[in-house]
């Protein structure tokens, strides 16, 4: 037994310096919970009322609103950052206030304020971010004005627009927060209460590129942008009868495009690209949007978009710029986020930086991430919710 001690040295020395050596999969800093929502037709009563129900009872619009707005504020108050789609309103400064109820059912169940930005839309809808004034970050600046932008052309293809332009934010990490807890949602008595027409946190006219300064701000600087991409429903030429694959397809390259232009940049930049993308998994609308593939490839030398917007041809991949996190989480595997045609679709995608992917990882494993869908279908949404967590080291 007189071996006994100096083995058990060793072998403390050998777990010790194991320890040392080991490098995280993650940080350990703060968390970061980014989401993403589609808040399907979200707006004040009147205007939900003249856009969207006008041949309904106002009463029963409002009951409803009430009733969503509860369900909303259930799902988002565990975030800290959170890419909205579908803000519904007339008017840039309609939407704003639409979204300012909101805001303001989110700070009567956290407790803390909530800032929000909206872009410029063609169309009614619009997207845009909520942040909580209580997060590890402070927005650093925000880009609304994408709508006038073109959408370049690719040829072969029809010509595409940006009718609900992207929303492009930056947001500055200054340090460690209170963690975001899901809070129960409340009552309706208080959630449903009157639209608020008070202060929003960002008063400037809706849709202009607006920089907010920042104040004693050091840390690394995350970016997103949060796109709503063209729907299955009419409203557009369809020849190819595809679901409107062709127009999404565009899009999704002009999104690549300018993230792919941002990271080239700073190859290193936290980046996340989020949003409704109206496209499953593998789609050639996802396939295009992470850079796994060239879009002239579905058309030349032959048509390989199938029926129903459907990948008909197997084609080269290339490496991903962006890597497609709920897609490829195997937690997710098989999930839906929006049921479409009787059947589950995952068409809301969290779409990460080689940096945010890295940030994002469950730790000790190989290509899974930080990741969730949550809520439940007509609760508040027809979507669900996607999210992420990213940590700092």
């Amino acid at each position: 037994m007189a071996g006994a001690k100096p083995l058990g040295r060793l072998v403390a020395i050998v777990i010790a310096v194991a320890g040392l050596c080991a490098s995280p999969a993650r940080g350990e800093g703060p968390e970061l919970r980014l989401c993403t929502q589609n808040l399907f037709n979200w707006g004040l009563p009147e205007e939900v009322h003249r856009l969207r129900r006008e041949n309904d009872p106002m009463e029963a619009v409002q009951r409803d609103l009430a009733r969503q707005r509860t369900d909303l504020v259930g799902r988002l108050s565990g975030c800290d950052v959170v890419a909205v789609q579908e803000v519904l309103g007339g008017t840039a400064a309609s939407a704003r206030q639409g979204l300012q109820w909101l805001a303001d059912g989110l700070k009567s169940a956290t407790g803390v304020g909530w800032s929000l930005w909206t872009a410029d839309s063609a169309d009614v809808i619009r997207n845009g971010f909520l942040v909580r004034e209580n997060a590890s970050v402070r927005v650093a600046s925000f880009d609304g004005s994408h709508a006038g932008e073109p959408v370049p052309p690719l040829d072969g293809f029809p010509r595409g627009t940006w009718s609900r332009a992207p929303a492009e934010i930056a947001l500055t990490w200054v340090g460690k927060a209170p963690a975001a807890t899901s809070l129960p949602a409340p009552a309706p008595g208080r959630s449903g209460s009157a639209p608020g027409r008070g202060g929003a946190a960002n008063t400037e006219p809706a849709g202009r590129a607006r920089t907010v300064p920042i104040s004693g701000a050091s840390g690394p600087t995350i970016r997103i942008l949060t796109a709503h991409l063209k729907s299955h429903r009419g409203g557009e030429n369809d020849p190819f009868e595809e679901d409107y694959e062709r127009i999404r397809v565009v899009q999704a390259a002009a999104l690549e495009e300018m993230a792919r232009s941002r990271l080239a940049r700073d190859p290193r930049m936290i980046l996340l690209v989020m949003g409704d993308v109206n496209g499953d998994r593998e789609t050639p609308t996802q396939l295009v949007l992470t850079g796994r593939l060239e879009p002239l490839r579905l058309i030349h030398p032959k048509d390989c978009i199938g029926p129903g917007g459907t990948l008909a041809c197997d084609l080269p991949f290339r490496e991903p710029l962006l890597q497609n996190l709920l897609a490829e989480d195997p937690d997710l595997s098989g999930r839906g986020s929006y049921r479409y045609g009787r059947k589950d679709q995952l068409m809301d995608v969290i779409l990460a930086s080689p940096e945010a992917a890295r940030l994002a990882a469950e730790p000790g494993k190989a290509r899974d991430w930080d990741v969730a869908l949550a809520g439940q279908y007509r609760r508040g949404s027809d979507h669900l919710m996607g999210r992420v967590i990213l940590r700092l080291p």
